[in-house]
């Protein structure tokens, strides 16, 4: 096989040469290009070029240390991460079994030192384990752990009874080209990139451990399965429209706080689910790996996976606990089906069936995720199979199940969530489409604002009246900016994946090279063109550049590529092990970051000085935990981020209706009382900060209807009564509900 690969027609020294001189001018592009801006002493941002960013980080390396322990300001503790990860792992093993079990009774054969199979395993299992959380939480069968656990083990059993009665063997003889054959220097290579994605692996998980800092994550990814827990079941969310959208991903926080089973057990089992979510990062690396390999041999592989997992933007929305990794493996995942399907072209190893329906059941995992990923993997997944199809006339008949297998499968693995939100809200792609299929709980004013807040960016006048961007100069800023200037980006992706795709042209990269061509298109023609949308094509890459990489060992004794890695790991591990996107306080105790608990610092000879310039949570959400009863009800109006709030809450995003004006508006003071105490809430807080930030230019926007007028008024009229309390009333005021109604 790497025979084949290597026998191109690129062998002219002035080509490598040519190649060389590429990598050289990409090489210093990138280091080039801005990364982030920080504020000086004088509060003026200073923009960091990668190059400044990367020799800062080299020459302050033992910095790093200080930066997971916060220059040791609080309390430090690793062993409270033990219990976590043991169910992290479990969880992982349990999926594996499953999938592995599924794929073996389908007729796969594994390979022990080949990673593909048991990633697409695992990334499988992993899904069947999310559906049967949804399925005993629409139930209502998750408030208790029974249930789930029964289900649990009952697949695990499953399992064990499929995979005794194969006939063939668990393993197959590993088919990877032995490392003895390999050059020492190239074997070396391996072991240093063993050394390195180890590593970087164990930053995926300790930063997949750490309490949420992204606003959508304790939002929606975080809150909504906090909400289906502490309510019992999964239904329709009337005030969050995110918490309605199919969140396969989510499940397995939701069936940790299930399993855990205590009233608490929604912060521990969030912090575990988030833990899985960061794994689906390594896991889309072995499966990048192996297809690497199968295409260009070993080096090609640990190639192909050194590029996906030393990018940025895979470890930024892994360990945020973004659902955007989980989609880019389920895209890889999609590809590594469709090309074993595709080499085994007279369908005498497996059936056709078999391939259909685990590409059926992977697509649909993607869609159980994100209502992207339909345009993005669904749509041309079903067409690269008609096509292979249609290439093959002489087995069409054989093969001409095949989608209705694809189908069966993408139907069981997200149609469950689809006939949810037709059932909950009469769209199946709630809120997608509202105008159109129906909105439940959503007016056409806010119908108009989500539309408006998800439309391509527009030009020749304001939001509502201008037209899509598509000038020539917008699209050339956006592939510059996927080629070169994205955060996202590591330093060998790009330039390893333009050179898989050339020298690989005709044999096994036009699929690639297509499918990722079609995802910048949906992205680019059809979203809002959010940067983190596009990276399922980053795994797609990533194989290219495992190709390219494989290329590169031969040419030169692998010097050239050997200089390339090696600067783009350091950059990679140095980068993302102080990742400023990122919380990268691994070393510090979990209640510690929870509670923002700093130690005390001298400052001005005062002992008891604290600082709390890196809190993670709102000072005003620290003060109604620690000091409003747990029998309150807050209404938070504004701030939709309620995650960490260990008091019940009720609140609003500001795509759905305010709860305080629909309890308050219009109505009498009298009524607005009766409104509020039938709902019980106890107390409210209004956060102006956030009310300003959505109301400002070009923001999502929010109702005008909660002012402080409104607010003074209601206290004048006796509803409500201003509460004393440290947090500055340019931020957020609170107010509590009298005791009684008012007369009129």
């Amino acid at each position: 096989m790497m025979k084949r690969f290597s026998n191109g027609n690129l062998k002219s020294p002035w080509v490598i040469f040519g190649v060389a001189a590429g990598l050289l001018v990409y090489l210093l592009l990138f280091f080039r290009s801005p990364l982030f801006s920080i504020p000086d002493p004088e509060g003026v941002a200073q923009t960091w070029s990668r190059g400044q960013a990367f020799l800062v980080q080299l020459t302050l390396a033992d910095q790093i240390f200080l930066d997971w322990v916060v220059d040791h300001r609080m309390e430090e503790r690793l062993d409270d991460r033990v219990g976590p990860l043991i169910a992290v792992v479990s969880w992982l093993l349990i999926a594996w079994w499953i999938g592995f079990s599924f794929l073996k009774g389908l007729g796969f054969q594994f390979h022990r030192y080949e990673f593909e199979l048991h990633g697409l395993a695992i990334a499988g299992g992993l899904q069947w384990l999310s559906m049967l959380t949804f399925l005993l939480g629409w139930a209502g069968l998750i408030d208790s752990r029974w249930p789930l656990m029964g289900s649990v083990l009952a697949s695990v059993v499953a399992g064990i009874v499929l995979h005794f009665r194969q006939a063939k063997s668990t393993m197959a003889p590993s088919q990877s080209r032995p490392l003895l054959d390999l050059a020492s220097a190239q074997r070396r290579l391996i072991g240093l990139l063993a050394i390195s994605l180890s590593f970087l692996g164990l930053l995926y998980v300790m930063g997949g451990l750490l309490p949420p800092i992204e606003f959508d994550v304790r939002e929606y990814h975080l809150q909504a399965p906090k909400e289906f827990f502490q309510n019992g079941r999964i239904g329709f969310v009337e005030h969050n429209v995110y918490a309605n959208m199919p969140l396969g991903a989510e499940m397995h926080s939701l069936a940790w706080m299930v399993l855990l089973g205590t009233k608490e057990s929604w912060f521990l089992g969030g912090l575990i689910g988030k833990t899985v979510i960061a794994s689906y990062g390594l896991i889309g690396a072995m499966i990048v790996g192996g297809i690497a390999s199968r295409y260009a041999g070993a080096i090609g592989g640990w190639i192909g996976a050194s590029s996906y997992l030393s990018s940025p933007g895979i470890a930024e929305v892994s360990r945020h606990g973004l659902i955007d990794g989980v989609v880019a493996c389920y895209a890889i995942a999609a590809y590594s089906i469709l090309s074993r399907w595709r080499e085994d072209r007279s369908s005498q190893q497996l059936s056709p069936w078999s391939y259909g329906i685990v590409l059926g059941w992977i697509l649909g995992a993607a869609a159980s995720c994100k209502y992207t990923t339909v345009p993005m993997l669904v749509l041309p997944g079903l067409a690269i199979s008609l096509w292979m199809i249609w290439q093959r006339p002489s087995v069409q008949a054989k093969q001409r199940w095949v989608v209705g297998a694809i189908v069966i499968g993408i139907g069981l693995s997200c149609g469950p969530w689809y006939f949810k939100n037709l059932v909950e809200s009469g769209n199946p792609v709630y809120p997608l489409m509202a105008s159109v299929l129906g909105g439940k709980s959503m007016t056409p004013e806010k119908i108009e604002q989500w539309n408006r807040a998800h439309q391509i960016p527009r030009v020749g006048g304001n939001a509502a009246k201008g037209w899509p961007d598509y000038r020539p100069t917008t699209f050339l800023n956006s592939v510059t900016e996927l080629l070169l200037t994205s955060r996202f980006l590591g330093l060998i992706l790009v330039p390893f994946a333009l050179l898989g795709a050339v020298v690989a042209v005709g044999k096994r990269s036009s699929m690639l090279v297509l499918w990722l061509l079609w995802i910048f298109v949906v992205w680019w023609c059809f979203t809002h063109r959010l940067d983190r949308f596009y990276l399922p094509l980053f795994p797609l890459a990533a194989v290219l550049a495992g190709m390219g990489g494989g290329w590169l060992a031969e040419r030169w004794n692998g010097w050239l590529l050997y200089v390339m890695t090696g600067v783009a790991l350091l950059y990679g591990m140095l980068l993302i092990s102080t990742w400023p996107q990122n919380d990268n306080r691994i070393g510090i105790a979990l209640d510690a970051l929870r509670y923002d608990r700093y130690k005390s610092l001298e400052k001005n000879n005062d002992p008891n000085s604290e600082q709390f310039n890196a809190m993670r949570v709102s000072r005003y959400q620290h003060w109604l935990n620690e000091h409003l009863d747990r029998n309150a009800l807050v209404l938070v109006v504004g701030d939709a981020a309620v995650f960490d709030l260990e008091v019940p809450t009720l609140y609003s995003t500001c795509f759905d209706l305010s709860t305080i004006e629909v309890a308050t508006k219009g109505k009498r003071p009298r009524d607005q009382w009766e409104s509020l105490n039938r709902l019980g809430v106890t107390h409210v807080v209004v956060h102006w900060g956030e009310l300003d930030r959505y109301r400002s230019p070009g923001n999502y926007g929010v109702s005008d209807y909660v002012q402080r007028e409104t607010m003074n008024r209601m206290i004048d009229q006796g509803v409500l009564k201003r509460v004393s309390w440290p947090i500055g009333s340019e931020i957020a005021d609170l107010y509590e509900l009298v005791a009684s109604s008012p007369e009129n």
